[in-house]
């Protein structure tokens, strides 16, 4: 019941954040030109390269160690050094920022500076503060403040944009609103953190152990931000912002929809999945990555059918209409999400090895094969089109060569018919969209987008129903860390 019950919590407040997400896509297309798209697409970049590169894997070494260190009373401590960490690496961003502008009007290019070193922190506290709730098993509060927060990122850019519609002006607002919302949840935490007599110790982190496992993390998610975000300063460069503005709507779309199932899967899954390998042996760390892969890719191929054959209806919704040359792209987009969710959760054996040095190659791949082929295409003076083309190809090099470093690592054993009726359910959904009319009146948009809803929701849940994997992964109660009857 316990674990029911999380998942009602859990998947109700990731939908309702799903859809102001996806609100926000429609409302940021309705205030922003695509060139100021494009402006705001660049903002972003330099906001991910410190987040991704720089922030990101000591973010994992915190997630690797949250129960160990909840456990033991020295959590609290521990994110003093994280707090300044934080703030240098955002200084950084700034003056990135500066460097990169464009413009020779002073004010602007301070307001972007400082806007860079308040969204840095605000979104990095946002996604430490919330998910440090939920790992500790306190998951109605965690996603309350998420719902906040996702309002809040909405409400504010949207209120900024009615007397400034510019890139910056959207990105300002989305740097209060996080800070707002990562400010309430760590109230929330702290105040259940006056109730532990445990929480104590003066301890720092052992940054030795800290080197050893994220500096080459670091090398793995620069290379990652060299190709999921990197890649804009390339085609900004080559064919402009407002191309820049259609291709990274029609992407960004797609990383929308299936941030929606990630984010189940990481609140859900995660916290279950860190404590059982916490403290367990080779052997039983292998089942768990096993049990993990055996429920999440087949959830994923049958979500990469679902919404590539939903795709021109969910942009009639979504997409204001001045953003109707997105859609080209917004399939290439299905693609690279489903390689890089799936190629992230492979990820996960190097976690659980400790041997994360070995993502590294992987991502060092796609960053290179995606910026070669960028680099050619847009000498070349082609189409924006063979952009996307370039991307998925490079997504699919990462996904293969993660699955043949990690399958090295731990062995896998894989639910063959669980895997085999999801991508047959796929294949039938690829075909589906090649028949599907264009998309005509609002009832026509809404029939097809129900239908495909409701066949994809009964085959997850049959799927689930069935899924051995998943009882197994399910069977560790978070807050007293022992197996649930």
């Amino acid at each position: 019941m316990s674990a029911k019950r999380d998942l009602l919590i859990l998947g109700g407040g990731r939908f309702v954040t799903a859809g102001l997400g996806l609100a926000t896509v429609r409302a940021v297309t309705t205030y922003l030109t695509p060139a100021e798209y494009g402006q705001f697409a660049i903002l972003v970049v330099i906001q991910s390269f410190c987040g991704l590169f720089l922030i990101n894997p000591l973010g994992m070494y915190l997630n690797r160690h949250t129960h160990e260190w909840w456990d033991d009373g020295t959590l609290l401590s521990r994110l003093k050094s994280y707090k300044w960490y934080i703030f240098s690496v955002s200084v950084i961003g700034c003056a990135v920022s500066i460097g990169m502008s464009k413009t020779n009007l002073l004010p602007q290019i301070i307001a972007t500076g400082i806007t860079v070193i308040v969204m840095v922190n605000a979104i990095t506290w946002n996604s430490t503060w919330v998910p440090l709730l939920n790992m500790v098993g306190l998951r109605s509060q965690s996603v309350r403040w998420a719902l906040v927060s996702s309002v809040f990122v909405l409400i504010f850019p949207i209120s900024i944009c009615l007397y400034l519609p510019t890139g910056l002006g959207w990105f300002v607002g989305q740097a209060l609103g996080y800070s707002l919302g990562a400010y309430l949840a760590r109230r929330s935490f702290l105040r259940i953190l006056s109730v532990r007599s445990t929480e104590s110790k003066d301890v720092d982190f052992d940054w030795k152990d800290v080197s050893a496992y994220c500096v080459p993390l670091a090398l793995g998610t620069g290379f990652m931000w060299m190709q999921q975000s990197g890649y804009r300063l390339i085609v900004e460069h080559y064919w402009g912002l407002s191309a820049l503005g259609y291709l990274s709507v029609g992407l960004m779309l797609a990383g929308q929809i299936w941030s929606l199932v990630e984010s189940l899967a990481q609140q859900f899954l995660y916290p279950l999945f860190y404590k059982r390998i916490a403290n367990s042996d080779e052997p039983l760390k292998g089942e768990a990555f096993s049990d993990l892969l055996n429920v999440l890719v087949p959830i994923y191929v049958i979500l990469a059918g679902a919404v590539f054959l939903a795709g021109p209806y969910l942009l009639k919704v979504l997409v204001s209409s001045h953003y109707a040359g997105a859609g080209s792209f917004f399939r290439f987009g299905v693609g690279i999400e489903f390689c890089r969710v799936v190629a992230n959760l492979l990820s996960n054996a190097a976690h659980v090895t400790k041997r994360t040095q070995t993502i590294v190659l992987p991502y060092a791949v796609g960053a290179i094969v995606s910026s070669i082929l960028l680099l050619f295409t847009g000498a070349l003076q082609k189409d924006i089109f063979f952009a996307a083309i370039c991307l998925l190809i490079a997504a699919t090099f990462v996904l293969i060569v993660m699955w043949v470093i990690m399958s090295r690592q731990i062995i896998v054993h894989i639910e063959q018919k669980m895997w085999g009726a999801s991508f047959f359910l796929t294949c039938i959904f690829l075909i589906s969209a090649f028949f599907l009319s264009v998309p005509g009146s609002w009832i026509e948009v809404f029939f097809v987008l129900i239908s495909i809803a409701v066949i994809s929701c009964l085959a997850l849940y049959f799927f689930l129903k069935a899924n051995r994997s998943l009882q197994r992964l399910i069977f560790i109660d978070l807050k007293n860390g022992v197996a649930q009857e």
